[in-house]
């Protein structure tokens, strides 16, 4: 299945988005290399769970 790149930003906009409402709990993802870029609160680092590296 092939996601659109503005598919891919606006999910990835809707989990931070929701990473602020719930501050409280750690996002689940594969893609670990954007949500170690993205910040919620304009600085905070958002927590992720990402399965081990290959």
């Amino acid at each position: 299945m092939v996601i659109r790149p503005q598919l891919e930003a606006l999910a990835d906009l809707c989990l931070i988005r929701l990473s602020e409402l719930f501050p409280g709990h750690s996002i689940i993802t594969v893609d670990r290399e954007d949500f170690r870029i993205y910040r919620r609160n304009k600085r905070e680092v958002i927590p992720v769970i990402c399965p081990p590296p290959d």
